[in-house]
């Protein structure tokens, strides 16, 4: 440096390190300035910013270069200066440099959530602001987040540790970044899931269960069993039945000894584990299986297996038996519950073997079948017969039924009574006989037969029979010198012959076969011998032939009765026997054999089953899911009943429910549709017989609607919400009806199905109303119950609390009414929703309200509600706080590196939270470094402050919060503890252990070093902070563990010291060379320096990555040691280490080789030796080789002596150019690296050649001569031999042929052959022990031909002819045939025996009839044939004509035409024939005729009678030859009905007809309307007539002047609605017969059409009648179709009066009354009334149709009644008059009485005196009361009044008027009514007159138009409708 005065400037200024709270800085210390040596340095550092104004200076002592600043703030920007300090304190130029302390990072990190790809962790915000986050995981760089405080790890690998870190980041204005020190945690993956979780295989009491491996790491399965099915309750959280724990390699696990029942459903659970962690569960289910049943055999007959079982263990419900082959019968399934332990199967196959299998069932649980194979007992043969034709003195044939079943075949033995027992023999199941040949004539035999099948033979029953004595044959020549045998059958009745010629000079049976016999029918047989013209005396036997059996049985059951019918057979019989046998209560079998004399024909065998009875009385009983079906029992037998349920929830399902018998007759259904309509069908069942079907109906209860909830929905309003109700939906129109009421009020509603809601509306808040709902159900009228709920509607809320005061105890308040019904307002004070004291107030009248005793400091809520019956209307709140208390009692708790723990006691009264803040009180402002809350309601009243400085100083002050408002703080001093050193790390050097640190952050003074085991060691070592941060232990031990502990010091504070652990280096052994074994290593070494604990030796493949073995031995055991079971000629490493606490030296190692393992043995395969090679090959040895050699001696002529086979290659190999037959010595050796091993040797000879060929020199049937060549190589002689092709053993004996023989070639003849066998001739080559292959050369001798070959007449027919021949010599493989010409084919029918010798037969058929054919036969052999035998020309016989084909081409009432096909073959002439039926005794003329084969076949036949039934037969001629009769029967067609007659009337129409000549059978007579399309018709047939005619006189002459009887028929159509008036019908009759299928025939149609009558008036009534005149009037006729009223008829009225001829008409034109005049007084007359139709007929003209007659009787009046009936009527007009005059009269006499009684007679004195006098002159009609003194009557007037009617009163008297009212007035009244009740007794005998008339000719007039006949025939009557126009009238029935 330089003398200037200048002051230097600092160089080399950086910053070393930077925290949280400091940052440290570096410069080049300034040294050796002059003036002076050690300047002082001033630093400055000032915090950066615009709002930051901090700022510290601090001077250094010269020769500093250091500094760091501690306190300072987190995440700021800072700028430091440096400058050197001259004389007076000036400073030089500064150095500046700009540094940001590091934010303070996060306290901890927590994780939330893991799955198998994903890891979420959230963390506390930073303290300090405006800063970001980074978060990092391993693998994958920093990911930025911004002001969240979560995070989530996506896309990782299942079950793997990631490091998971979180880094607070600061970017400041500036655009520098600053991060803090990581926050890191530790997080896991969860473990994938095991994939392909399965149950691999399962049994009753263990289930085993398989995986694959998931993806990621896993440690360990876990895999639970757990019963489902157990009867202990067991809940979900206890212990599973089983648990295992597998290992991450398994992928399978075994649950045995398990301790449930078989069948028991399990969960089986498995999930992957990785460390803490465990993966989704996977579960299945399995159930195990089920025992299956251990099945016994019980019983078995013919048709039936009984087997039996014992109840399983475990789980079951039923079982199912099943047979194989099933015979049709289906699995029978038996519950468990009826404990029926044995079951038989029945209908089986006799004889048959068949399979049992029987399973368990229990819901889904598999069975293993447990299966019995028996078989069913084999029948016996039944009715074992010996054929009475057959019985000769050396033979007789035994025949039997054939056997029902399945058989192997029939064993048959039999023996003579001399005990000559005879071999059984086994024939053919298809044979029912057997022929028992070379017996003893006249020997009584014992036969028996048997069934067999399989292994198994059923019992046999005996027969008894003798054979024939010889009979003696009268003839003069010796016996058996003739010619042939002539056999005659004459019929007993007929008398008819049947003549047969029989020679067979060979045979030694005599027997013959007489065809063409009438069954039934007594023959006499009669044979004598013949030769030329010479015969013997016949022998004569008789003998009845069988009938035959019925044929076309039919047979009908109805009820329990079984009707049997049947139709006669071919032959004579004389009765039918009929047996009726029971096989079970319903089913029989009837058996029908025809008898003719002793004689039965075949049985006739059939099966039928009665019917069932059907259930009775079914009732039903319905609830909402259920119907319980009831029935009574049927009649008769039952086995079970069969329910059927219709519809169904399982469509696919159609099994029935089986109700047993024994059971309750009833069944209910369960879990069924509510409101459902549902069909039950009951059907009895018989064993496989079903009764009639027995149908009821039945609907469910209709369903509530469901979950019916009523909500409130707002002021006012109240939402009804429901779900569907169960039932029947489709197909259904349902709806819901809603009622609500509320006191009387009530509203009702219908909702639609498809709401599910509700909302009523504009309701008055705070009232109760009820609703109502039930369900409606479409078109069957149901509805459900109704389901009622009640609620109110919400209550309206008060308004405006408002607080009027308030104190730390008490808060006054009030509030405004609410709307609507309310009963009282309730208010409290609340705190948290806990109500501190309510009251009740009617009204609120506006006055405050108080609430005492409340908490000084707690927040509370003020509450008002109205409340209306039960319900309470919202809160209206408001809320108020108290005042808050002080905190207490401070003190630190604990104190660590960066966190200080402080506790404190509750302050007074309510409060919300305490915060507490930390400051530095290094630092100079008093911004908290830590600031926080802590909740009041905290368990314990405690706070830690974080992210503190290690060693510093801080002061700590706390405050109450509450609402707010905060308290006066408590404060206390504290330091934190020194923060231990940094990455300590220990290692080893040469020279000892190494520890290195790194300086922790934070305020520390030094540090203090320590290890253990001491070993006089120096320790401890205390280092400055700021020097050296390493340290060197030396003198320490090899292998050696130590213990070195390091920790920090601040002032009087120590941090916690860090322990590390450190191994001095192992020393190595030393290792001797191995010594090799062919599979074994011996290793040997020598102990290594220093501390040891054991050795480890490894043994390597040379080359490979992993070691083959290893082992340990301790530091104290052998120092050697044998590894065995190495692989000969292996490489092997070997490694020996020394071990000492774990930690292992270098490895010491040596190369060796094992020794080399030969071939264990040469093999030589026979085929791998041949003439000139021979191939080798050796087994490969355990060893590692390179190559292997082969040699071979000797190596004469040898192409390849020795060679290599290398590695790889197959271990085989071909030594070549051999000599054939020399013996050779042949090596192997393997090679490894070089290296040999032993050779294995063995011998082997090369093959033998053969001979190139063998010749043959001569050939016939018996003999064979062969010749050859010499053979190649090496040979000693040569051996010849000859077999059959099908035999292994020589035919003859070998003869061995040296080879020295001289002579060539070589020849062999071979004799006594059969011809045509196939022979093989081998010669063979000899070489020492060796032969070679043989030559082989089939040769065959020369085929013999068939002998006796002959055509039997019998077999002829019209395209078959038979031909038949015996066995050839020798050996045959078939027969063969030709035919010329060469037409059809032929076919082979099989053996049979014929004249008592053993033929075969073949058919030729597709021959041509009546043709001649010859036939041609040879025997062939394989290639070869024999020579052929021709036989003679023979005919077929002449074909039928088809009756398929006779056609009747014309059919009329006398006459048949018929035309027929042509008969196949050739034919000259066809002769047709006709004659009556059987039961007919008519005469044909002409019967027959015959037509040329060339001309048209066509005849006619005539003069027939019409309806006859005829037989016309065809027959066919060729030559001589005729052929059978083809026959045919036809009816002639019958006359139709004559006479025919219809009559209509209104709804009804009569018919009537006469029978017509000829045969008929039926009538048939249809009527239906003339329209474009008829809609229907009615059919009767009438069938005719067998009795005497209708009228017995009666009678018809025809133009043959024969009489025949008149047979008459009437009937009357009148069935209701069918018949209609006014409607135009056609009636049409036909005659009919025969039946259609037999030729019946139908005669020609005779139709009318008429029109139906309308129908007459009615109600006729007189209107009016006179002496010669009669009115009348009726009612028109009803419309039947529109019910209604007819006007548009004219009506005519017809009359006629007594001794009148004819009858006069009227027409009344379209009126319904009549007007009829001149008539004769007092004379009846009959009226008729008639409606007429005017209708317009096709043509277009007016017809007119008159209704029937309403006929009815008036009678005119007679003069003298007319005067009655005027005297009446002027009665009852002057009735009136009468009664008025009476009562006028009556009046007027009791006026005048009273009048003259009290007025007209002279006054007295005082009358006078009191009268009142009316003045003459006072003319107005008004009295004045008020003059009533002054008006009197004067004197004169009385007395000239009195003198005038003095006289009359003093004559008559005052008695006389008593006498007028008491006698004049009552007789005119009684005079009144005796004339009223005159007048109405003659109106009433009058109308009644006429009533009584009228009514007697409505009910004659109703006889005569409907009953017309009352003899009518009844006929079988037919109602159709048509299909089509064109349908034919009358179809056959």
């Amino acid at each position: 440096m330089g003398s200037s005065l200048e002051i230097p400037t600092v160089t080399g200024l950086c910053v070393t390190s930077y925290g949280t709270t400091s940052i440290s800085i570096s410069w080049t210390a300034v040294t050796g300035w002059w003036p002076l040596s050690d300047p002082e340095v001033r630093v400055h550092i000032s915090a950066s910013g615009p709002n930051e104004t901090w700022k510290k200076s601090d001077d250094l002592l010269g020769g500093t270069s250091t500094k760091r600043f501690e306190n300072l703030r987190p995440a700021s920007n800072y700028t430091i200066r440096v400058a050197v300090l001259g004389w007076g304190g000036t400073e030089g130029k500064r150095t500046s440099i700009l540094c940001a302390t590091r934010p303070r990072p996060i306290t901890s990190i927590s994780v939330t959530e893991q799955t198998t790809s994903t890891i979420k962790v959230k963390w506390a915000a930073a303290i300090d602001n405006n800063v970001t986050y980074l978060a990092q995981i391993t693998g994958h760089d920093p990911i930025p987040v911004d002001k969240d405080l979560a995070f989530v790890f996506k896309e990782l690998d299942p079950g793997t540790s990631y490091d998971v870190s979180v880094i607070v980041k600061r970017t400041f204005e500036d655009g520098r970044e600053v991060e803090s020190r990581p926050c890191k945690t530790t997080a896991s993956t969860c473990p994938a899931r095991p994939e392909g979780f399965h149950v691999n295989s399962c049994s009753p009491y263990s289930i085993t269960v398989a995986w694959q491996p998931p993806v990621g790491n896993i440690d360990c399965y876990k895999v639970d069993i757990w019963c489902k099915d157990q009867t202990k309750s067991r809940s979900d959280n206890q212990k599973p039945e089983q648990s295992q724990t597998k290992g991450k390699d398994s992928i399978e696990c075994v649950f045995d000894s398990l301790s449930t029942n078989p069948g028991s459903l399990h969960r089986i659970t498995i999930s992957s584990h990785f460390q803490d962690l465990s993966s989704e569960m996977v579960e299945i289910t399995q159930r195990t299986k089920v025992c299956s049943p251990d099945l016994k055999l019980c019983e078995k007959t013919e048709t039936s297996i009984t087997i039996s079982w014992e109840h399983v263990k475990g789980e079951k419900e039923k079982y199912v038996l099943s047979l194989s082959p099933s015979e049709g019968e289906s699995d029978v399934e038996i519950p468990c519950h009826e404990n029926r332990l044995q079951h038989m199967f029945q209908n089986l196959v006799p004889g048959k073997e068949y399979k049992v299998s029987a399973i368990t069932i229990y819901e889904d649980a598999e069975c293993e079948r447990c299966v019995l194979i028996v078989r069913t007992t084999v029948p016996p043969p039944q009715n074992i017969t010996v054929i009475k034709e057959s019985i000769t003195a050396h033979s007789f044939m035994v025949r039997w039924d054939k056997v029902v079943g399945e058989i192997s075949g029939y064993f048959v033995r039999y023996s003579s009574q001399s005990h000559c027992q005879y071999e059984p023999f086994l024939i053919a199941p298809e044979h029912q006989q057997v022929e028992l040949t070379d017996l003893i004539p006249g020997t009584t035999y014992s036969v028996s037969v048997s069934s067999k099948s399989g292994d198994d033979e059923s019992t046999s029953d005996k027969i008894i029979q003798s054979t024939k004595v010889l009979p003696i044959i009268e003839s003069d020549h010796s016996e058996g010198d003739w010619d042939d045998y002539e056999i005659e059958a004459e019929n007993k009745e007929t008398k008819e012959r049947e003549i047969i010629v029989w020679t067979s000079k060979e045979s030694k049976e005599h027997e013959q076969l007489i065809p063409n016999l009438v069954p039934g029918s007594w023959y006499d047989i009669s044979i004598r011998s013949v030769r030329g013209d010479q015969k013997s005396t016949p022998s004569t036997v008789r003998f009845r032939t069988l009938p035959n059996a019925p044929v076309d049985v039919e047979i009908t059951t109805k009820g329990h009765e079984v009707t049997i019918g049947w139709k006669h057979p071919y032959g004579k019989n004389d009765g039918y026997v009929v047996k009726l046998s029971s096989l079970s209560e319903t089913l029989y079998t009837i058996h029908g054999v025809t008898v003719s004399g002793d004689g039965k024909s075949e049985e006739t065998v059939l099966t039928v089953r009665t019917a069932v009875g059907e259930p009775k009385n079914p009732a039903v009983e319905a609830t909402l899911t259920a119907l319980k079906l009831q029935w009574d029992p049927a009649d008769g037998e039952v086995d079970e009943y069969h329910v059927y349920l219709e519809p169904k929830d399982d469509p696919s399902s159609t099994a029935p429910v089986v109700v047993p018998k024994n059971c309750n007759t009833c069944h209910q259904f369960n879990e069924l549709v509510p409101g459902r309509l549902y069909k039950m069908t009951i059907v009895t069942i018989r064993e496989d017989v079903e009764s009639n079907e027995c149908v009821v109906t039945e609907q469910t209860l209709v369903g509530q609607p469901k979950n019916v909830q009523l909500e409130q929905s707002g002021d006012g309003a109240l939402r009804l919400t429901w779900e569907d109700a169960d039932g029947d939906k489709d197909g259904e129109v349902h709806q819901y009806g809603i009622s609500i009421s509320h006191g009387n009020e009530v509203s009702r509603r219908e909702i639609s199905a498809s709401s599910h809601e509700y909302l009523f509306e504009n309701l008055t808040p705070g009232r109760l109303y009820t609703i109502s709902m039930w369900t409606y159900v479409g078109d069957l009228g149901s509805t459900s119950i109704p389901r009622s709920i009640q609620e109110r509607t919400l209550v309206a809320s008060a308004k405006a609390v408002r607080v009027s005061d308030c104190t730390h105890s008490s808060i006054s308040f009030t509030w405004d009414d609410a709307e609507g019904d309310v009963d009282n307002y309730e208010y409290c004070a609340m705190h948290r929703e806990v109500c501190v004291k309510t009251n009740v107030t009617e009204l609120s009248d506006q006055r405050p309200v108080q609430v005492d005793d409340l908490t000084g400091g707690r927040l509370y809520s003020l509450v008002v509600v109205a409340v209306s019956g039960d319900r309470k209307s919202q809160p209206t709140t408001t809320t108020h706080r108290t005042k808050v208390h002080k905190p207490e009692g401070l003190r630190i708790f604990n104190v660590k590196n960066q966190q200080v723990t402080i506790t404190w006691e509750q302050a007074q009264g309510d409060k919300d939270k305490y915060t507490a803040a930390i400051f530095d009180t290094t630092l100079e402002d008093r911004a908290p470094n830590c600031i926080g809350d802590v909740s009041a309601s905290a368990f314990a009243l405690e706070y830690r402050f974080s992210a503190l400085v290690p060693g510093r100083e801080y002061e700590i002050a706390i405050r109450t919060n509450s609402g707010g408002e905060t308290s006066e703080p408590e404060t206390r001093l504290i330091r934190t503890l020194p923060l231990r050193p940094v990455n300590v790390r220990t290692s080893t050097v040469d020279s000892g252990i190494i520890v290195k640190w790194l300086e922790p952050s934070g305020d520390k003074d030094e540090y203090s070093l320590e290890i253990c085991p001491n070993e006089n060691l120096q320790s401890p070592v205390l280092i400055s902070s700021g020097n050296e941060t390493s340290h060197t232990f030396t003198g320490v031990t090899l292998g050696k563990l130590y213990d070195i502990k390091i920790s920090t010091r601040s002032k009087d504070v120590e941090s916690a010291k860090v322990v590390r652990q450190q191994r001095m280096t192992v020393g190595p052994p030393s290792l001797v060379p191995p010594q090799p074994f062919e599979t074994s290593l011996k290793v040997i070494w020598k102990h290594a320096e220093g501390v040891k604990d054991r050795y480890h030796i490894k043994i390597w493949e040379e080359g490979g990555s992993t070691y083959v073995r290893e082992d340990v031995r301790n530091a104290d055991e052998d120092l050697e040691m044998t590894f065995e079971s190495l692989v000969s000629g292996r490489l092997y490493r070997v490694e020996v280490t020394t071990e000492s606490g774990g930690e292992f030296s270098e490895c010491v190692h040596e190369t060796v080789r094992t020794k080399i393992r030969p071939p264990t043995e040469i093999i030589i395969a026979d085929n791998d030796v041949k003439e000139n090679s021979i191939r080798i090959t050796w087994p490969e040895p355990y060893c590692d080789k390179d190559r292997y050699h082969v040699s071979i001696a000797p190596k004469y002529g040898v192409e390849n002596p020795v060679d290599v086979v290398e590695r790889g290659q197959p271990l085989e190999y071909t030594f070549q150019k051999l000599t054939s037959g020399r013996k050779y010595q042949l090596s192997v050796w393997t090679d490894s690296g070089g290296d040999k091993s032993y050779p294995v040797t063995t011998m082997k000879r090369t093959t033998v050649s053969s001979i190139e060929q063998i010749s043959v020199r001569e050939r016939t049937e018996s003999t064979l001569t062969i010749t050859w060549h010499d053979a190649k190589g090496e040979k000693s002689s040569y051996i010849a031999s000859i077999r059959e092709m099908n035999c292994e053993m020589s035919l003859q004996n070998p003869l061995n042929i040296p080879t020295n023989s001289r002579s060539l070639p070589y020849s062999r003849t071979f004799t006594t052959l059969i011809p045509g066998r196939m022979y093989e001739v081998s010669v063979v080559t000899v070489s020492g022990e060796m032969e070679s292959l043989p030559r082989n050369m089939p040769f065959r001798t020369i085929v013999s031909p068939p002998r006796n070959v002959k055509i039997p007449q019998d077999s002829v027919t019209e395209h078959s002819m038979d031909v038949v021949w015996e066995d050839a010599r020798g050996d045959w493989e078939s027969y063969e045939h030709n035919i010329s010409p060469n037409e059809g084919f032929a076919r082979h029918i099989g053996k049979e025996s014929l004249d008592g010798a053993v033929v075969y037969r073949s058919t030729f058929e597709n021959l041509v009839a009546g043709k001649i054919y010859r036939i041609g036969m040879f025997t062939r052999n394989k290639e070869a044939d024999s020579e052929v035998v021709l036989l003679e020309g023979k005919r077929t016989k002449v074909a039928a004509v088809d009756e398929n084909s006779i056609v009747f081409t014309n059919v009329s009432e006398n006459a048949v035409t018929l035309e027929w096909a042509q008969a196949a073959g050739e034919k000259d002439i066809y002769r047709v024939t006709i004659h009556p039926s059987s039961d007919d005794t008519a005469v044909v003329k002409s019967p027959s005729a015959e037509i040329k084969a060339d001309d048209e076949l066509l005849h006619t036949f005539s003069d027939l009678t019409p309806g006859q039934k005829y037989n016309i037969s065809i027959v066919t001629f060729k030559e001589n030859d005729k052929s059978s009769e083809a026959t045919k029967t036809i009816h002639t067609k019958p006359n139709k009905p004559e006479g025919f007659r219809v009559e209509t009337f209104a709804e009804s129409i009569a018919v009537s007809w006469d029978s017509p000549v000829g045969v008929q059978d039926e009538y048939m007579v249809e009527i239906r309307k003339v329209a474009e399309d008829p809609e229907w018709f009615i059919k009767a047939t009438f069938a005719e007539k067998t009795g005497p005619p209708n009228d017995e006189g009666a009678g018809i002459t025809d133009e043959s002047t024969e009489t025949r009887p008149w047979q008459s028929f009437k009937y009357t159509f009148r069935e209701k609605g069918t018949i209609k008036a006014r409607t135009k019908y056609k009636i049409s009759a036909q005659t009919r017969s025969g039946e259609k299928q037999s030729g019946g025939q139908f005669s020609h149609v005779v139709s009318v059409e008429e029109r139906t009558k309308p129908h007459p008036p009615r109600d006729p009534r007189l209107v009016k009648e006179g002496i010669e005149s009669v009115t009348f009037s009726w009612a028109p006729p009803i419309d039947e179709e529109q019910k209604r009223d007819i006007y548009r008829y004219r009506y005519i009225v017809k009359y006629k009066g007594p001794g009148e001829e004819g009858e006069r008409e009227h027409d009344c034109q379209y009126n319904n009354s009549a007007k009829i005049e001149h008539l004769r007084d007092n004379t009846e007359y009959d009226f008729f009334v008639i409606s007429v139709v005017e209708t317009t007929t096709e043509d277009g003209k007016q017809e007119r149709v008159y209704s029937e007659r309403c006929r009815f009787t008036f009678k005119t009046e007679s003069r003298s009644t007319k005067i009655v009936r005027k005297f009446s009527k002027k009665m009852n007009q002057a009735l009136f008059i009468v009664i008025c005059g009476g009562a006028f009269v009556i009046t007027l006499f009791t006026f005048l009485g009273v009048f003259i009684h009290n007025c007209v007679r002279p006054f007295d004195q005082n009358e006078v005196d009191s009268a009142i006098e009316i003045p003459s002159t006072n003319v107005t009609n008004t009295t004045n009361l008020n003059n009533i003194s002054s008006v009197k009557p004067t004197s004169s007037s009385v007395q000239s009044y009195n003198s005038g009617i003095e006289c009359f009163f003093e004559k008559a008297g005052e008695q006389f008027w008593y006498f007028v009212f008491s006698t004049a007035v009552p007789a005119i009244c009684l005079l009144a009514i005796l004339l009223w009740k005159v007048v109405k007794r003659v109106r009433k005998s009058m109308t009644r007159a006429t009533n009584g008339e009228i009514r007697r000719l409505l009910e004659e007039s109703a006889i005569e138009m409907t009953d017309i006949y009352s003899d009518e025939d009844k006929p079988r009557l037919e109602y159709g409708i048509t299909t089509t126009r064109q349908r034919w009238l009358f179809d056959s029935s």
